[in-house]
């Protein structure tokens, strides 16, 4: 996330202003659980503190921590993915995306998008014939359109039903 917002904050005019709002910080590389397999993992995250007389503005500068560049921020996340790349990350991408740092999806993504819109087209033919199927009558309804005593005695039934319960 920090790396997408890293991109973003430097290359959208729109964002810039709000470049100096965003104050991106660094604690160290931790192990969460289920996270890349035990790899320890950068943590970032977004000061949204307003107020610059307390508690925690303390604890920030005892720990000596402050704020970091938005394109540090950038570059770390890109060497992080660069050195990862192989065993449990890949640099982010969005689907179809023009801009040149999105798109680019690995190719094993690529045939795994393939297969899975062939098999969801599949379906969705499956889905049509089963729709198309339940406006069909089943067989036992045909033999009852053919068998006028049938349809007769289905009709009494429902009149006497219909007539238990109104009384």
């Amino acid at each position: 996330m920090a790396l997408l917002l890293a991109k973003c904050i430097q290359a959208w005019p729109q964002v810039k202003s709000l470049k100096s709002d965003v104050k991106f910080f660094y604690d160290q590389r931790v192990c969460l659980k289920g996270v890349m397999g035990g790899i320890p993992y950068p943590l970032f995250w977004i000061d949204n503190n307003t107020q610059t007389n307390n508690l925690e503005t303390l604890e920030d500068k005892f720990n000596n921590r402050t704020d970091i560049a938005v394109s540090d921020v950038f570059d770390y996340c890109m060497r992080f993915i660069h050195e990862m790349e192989s065993e449990v990350l890949i640099k982010p991408y969005i689907y179809e995306e023009n801009d040149s740092f999105f798109n680019e999806m690995p190719s094993e993504h690529k045939e795994f998008i393939t297969k899975y819109n062939a098999y969801w087209q599949e379906e969705e033919q499956k889905r049509k014939v089963e729709s198309a199927s339940d406006n069909q009558p089943t067989q036992y309804e045909k033999k009852e359109l053919d068998n006028p005593s049938l349809v007769l005695a289905k009709s009494i039934i429902e009149f006497i039903n219909k007539s238990k319960k109104e009384s």
